[in-house]
Order: structure tokens, then sequence, then C-alpha cells
């Protein structure tokens, strides 16, 4: 029912301006959503025009651009008020992550489409019409599944799109794939999906920067113990997500990595607790704090803008580690 009724939508509307936004320095799945969005609304009425948008990609889904041809625009530009322009976003839990592009989504008085994988959306309370499946791994199946509702055929390049951003997303079949999924996965190759090449275009050779903002993580750290369970807390200018990954791959249980820039102040948190959900902490905490948060059972973030005064700061972490214990005794 949910697919069928985002489907129905689509497929019955005139000649339309689609306006696709990414979350800021999108990842493979949501670069690879839009792509298959576009090739997927132009095959419903070769009338529509279809634009992507996004406040910077990340180098994987640079990669993507270069081997797949895909335009992304940095500014929206003049917006012609008489065509029916929709706006959709993919892969983007609230609307702070639009970056950029945060304030014309949200004062537009354009009709808005969320399509999300995230446990929480806050963008779907505003929503023209939504498709929210938190039990995938990736927006990219979700797009696709909502391809079979509308009888489309992916071709081997959208195919091979749909296999990255599923592969990045569910940190190579870690989270959210099922018997249905790898099935799928596996059709995706008989039609011409390159397997191979998704997996060479996802290779992360770090930068320089990433490593040495890794190294400072490690340096910076604090860590907490709960019943055998380590709580890890650092700080990071850049790379947060990096940062925490390495933090959890070094042995913490759960980890809140902080960086402050030009402003404000980003958190990636992560655990590799099956039964805590890092997201819905997340979300506490950037509401709390003036801002927003969410995410993933296993990963997400937070943003707050303006930045909290420095001595806000501790009680950012304090909450956090006061939460988790929380969690840990219920």
């Amino acid at each position: 029912m949910l697919y069928s009724t985002f489907a129905h939508y689509l497929n019955e509307l005139n000649p339309s301006v689609f306006h696709i936004f990414l979350h800021h320095n999108a990842d493979p799945d949501a670069l690879g959503a839009a792509k298959i969005l576009k090739f997927m609304i132009s095959k419903l009425n070769i009338n529509h025009e279809i634009k992507i948008y996004s406040d910077n990609l990340n180098v994987l889904s640079k990669r993507m651009v270069n081997e797949f041809e895909v335009v992304v625009f940095e500014e929206v530009g003049e917006i012609n008020e008489n065509n029916n322009n929709i706006v959709i976003t993919v892969d983007t839990a609230n609307i702070s992550q639009l970056g950029k592009f945060a304030d014309w989504v949200l004062d537009c008085n354009f009709d808005l489409l969320v399509i999300d994988h995230h446990e929480t959306s806050e963008l779907s309370k505003n929503a023209t019409v939504s498709l929210i499946d938190k039990n995938v791994g990736s927006t990219c199946i979700i797009v696709d599944k909502l391809m079979n509702e509308l009888n489309l055929v992916p071709s081997p390049d959208i195919a091979t799109i749909i296999l990255c951003g599923h592969i990045y997303d569910s940190r190579r079949m870690l989270y959210g794939t099922n018997s249905k999924i790898l099935l799928r996965l596996s059709e995706l190759i008989d039609i011409g999906g390159d397997f191979e090449l998704a997996n060479n275009l996802l290779q992360n050779n770090m930068s320089y920067g990433e490593r040495i903002a890794r190294i400072k993580g490690a340096r910076r750290l604090s860590y907490y113990t709960h019943d055998q369970r380590l709580i890890v807390i650092s700080k990071v200018g850049a790379f947060e997500a990096s940062v925490a990954r390495s933090l959890i791959n070094m042995g913490a249980d759960v980890v809140l990595v902080l960086g402050i820039k030009n402003n404000e102040m980003r958190g990636s948190g992560r655990t590799n607790i099956k039964n805590l959900n890092i997201g819905n902490i997340m979300k506490i905490i950037g509401e709390k704090f003036g801002g927003t948060g969410g995410g993933h059972a296993a990963a997400a973030g937070l943003n707050i803008v303006p930045m909290p005064e420095k001595k806000l700061l501790k009680k950012i972490e304090e909450e956090f580690i006061d939460l988790i214990k929380k969690e840990f005794e219920s």
C-alpha cells in the first residue's frame, strides 16, 4: 500500500518540473537514489523535467558522477512559477541536512515528496506524499521497489547504481539486508548490473586529511564504562562520521564524535549494540539543544546552528552519556 500510493501519485501527474534535493555532502545512496528517480520519472512522462541538487558530494559520489554522467546542480536558479513544480527530498531525515538549500525547500509552496529509510524523518511531517521504509538498508532499494511497482525495468547502468547505493549504505550488507534484497541484487546483476564496478567505485582510499582526523579523534577521546560497555566521545574539525566508524572499529560500543566549523556543531553517533537506537538518542539531543538529529539505529547525526556556547558542549556530552546509560539499564 505504501509503495502503490506513492506510485499512483507519480503516475497521475501532468508534465511537471521535479527538483530532487540530496542531503549535504551527499553519499552514493543519496546520489544513486536521485539518479534512479530521474530515470524512472522520465520513463513515466517524457515531458517531465528533472533536476538534481546537492550542497556538496562526498568523494565516492563524485566518482559516480563521472562514471554515470550524473548532472548535479549547486544552485536552484530562477523558477518558473507557472510550471507544476514538485520538490523531492531523498535519503534526508530533517531540513537542516539539506545544507544551503534548507531555507529554499522550507519556504517554497510546491508539493513536497519525501523518500527515506531513516528511523526518524522530520521532513515527512510536511510532505504531500511520503515513502518511508525503515526496513531496508538503502534509499536506492526503496526507489528500485517503486520502479517495480510502476512496472519499469532498470537499464544496466541504473542496475549498477542501485548496487552502489545499497552496498554503500548497508555497510556491505551488514545492515538492512534480508533474503529478498539479496535475491533482488542478484536479479540486478542478471540484467546487467556490474557488481565489480560498483565495488571498485566504493573503494575508499582515505585522504591525508581524513587520516589525520582519525588520529586526532583517537588522541582526543574520552571514554566511560558501564557494565563492560565502552562509551567513547571525541572532537574533531572534520570527517566526524569517518572518525566515529574508526572508534567503533577500535573497540568502542557507542561513539559520539563532535565537530565544530563555521558556527555549526555537527555530531556523528555510532553503535554496534543491536537493541540500542542511536538515531533516537541523536534526535533527543539535537532538539534539546536547539538543533536537529536522527538517522538509523546504528548510525545517526545531529546538527546545531548556531553552535552552542562552549560551556554547553560539556552538557551535550553529559546528556549523551546519561541517555546511553538509561538505555543500558532499561
